[in-house]
């Protein structure tokens, strides 16, 4: 479904939300659930979407909601015969896109409350905590000699530093102060609220197991990690490169085999890089489920290098974007919006 003929649908939905006197059901259901929760645009529209979701499945709500259109076109055009019919088509294909919206809707993974989150009523956190390093992953760059290094936060910190060295307790290198600086970016597509940190590990050398961690002195840092950078030899028939290559490979409970495959191959030694070709997490724009896919493969993607390519979905939904899947060259990656 085209992003265009979403936000049609969503409209949609909105619309007839408002405007259906046919449709008791829906708005009693609304004005109860409202009642129960916080008084704000969130909770009611979450309400809202809901009831329309049930509704969109009842067959005979939705031939009550015509129906009493009908009628006040019948009341208002009483003497129009041209008029009451355009009425009662317009009535009849008001009421019809939300059956249709819901079919849409349901292709993708979402929850009827993500339509919230699409018209910006509702926001989607990232994180549980408002600094502490989450979703760490990293990357090749085109320098063998240097690797960056991706993760979230809720709030912003006012740096963005990875430590290293070659034993947990005595991380005595930073990208602090250094060369290649840490940054950070963010986005609120979809009405996602995170920031997105990267800086780079510099100065490797071949063969090398290094260990580090990552994030702020005053915001925390997360626990130590390592990851071993490619032999000399790598790519020669005396070291072949060791890559999974994977795809179509969801945020779900499906990827759990492939998942625990991959970090017992990581945990084994038996992986150089991980390359995900295509259809990445599957969140389909509902953004607290790229959330929960980039946590899922953090035990895999902070230890070897994970790198991604577009898939035949990721466009439909707007969520993907070169900006935010940066080539190895820039590093790391993080869905966004397109544009």
């Amino acid at each position: 479904m085209a992003p265009w003929a979403l936000r049609i649908a969503v409209a949609a939905v909105v619309l007839a939300s408002l405007s259906l006197p046919g449709a008791p059901a829906i708005t009693a259901a609304t004005a109860a659930t409202a009642a129960m929760r916080p008084a704000s645009e969130c909770s009611l529209c979450e309400a809202v979407a809901a009831d329309l979701s049930a509704f969109a499945q009842n067959g005979s709500d939705i031939a009550a909601a015509i129906a009493a259109l009908k009628h006040d076109c019948a009341h208002r055009y009483a003497n129009g015969t041209a008029q009451r019919t355009t009425c009662d088509k317009i009535a009849t294909t008001l009421v019809d896109l939300l059956p249709w919206a819901y079919k849409e809707l349901s292709s993708l993974a979402w929850d009827s409350a993500n339509i919230c989150n699409v018209a910006d009523l509702c926001t989607v956190p990232c994180c549980p905590t408002a600094t502490a390093p989450e979703q760490v992953h990293i990357a090749l760059t085109r320098d063998p000699a240097v690797v960056s290094v991706m993760w979230t936060t809720l709030d912003n910190t006012s740096t963005h530093i990875v430590r290293w060295g070659a034993d947990p307790a005595h991380l005595n290198h930073s990208s602090s102060g250094g060369a290649r600086p840490g940054f950070s970016r963010t986005y609120t597509h979809f009405g996602w609220r995170g920031h997105l940190h990267t800086a780079f590990i510099t100065g490797l050398a071949p063969g090398e197991e290094v260990f580090y961690v990552v994030g702020d002195v005053a915001g925390g840092f997360s626990a130590p990690v390592s990851f071993n950078t490619l032999p000399a030899n790598a790519g020669t028939v005396a070291r072949p490169l060791r890559i999974a290559s994977v795809g179509d490979m969801g945020y779900g409970n499906s990827s759990n085999a492939t998942v625990a495959r991959l970090a017992a191959m990581v945990e084994a030694g038996e992986l150089d890089m991980v390359l995900h070709n295509g259809d990445i997490s599957y969140a389909d724009g509902e953004y607290s489920h790229w959330d929960v896919f980039m946590r899922k493969i953090a035990p895999i993607a902070a230890r070897v290098p994970y790198h991604v390519t577009p898939g035949n979905v990721r466009p439909v939904a707007g969520t993907w974007s070169p900006v935010h899947f940066p080539p190895p060259y820039r590093g790391g990656f993080r869905p966004c919006a397109s544009g």
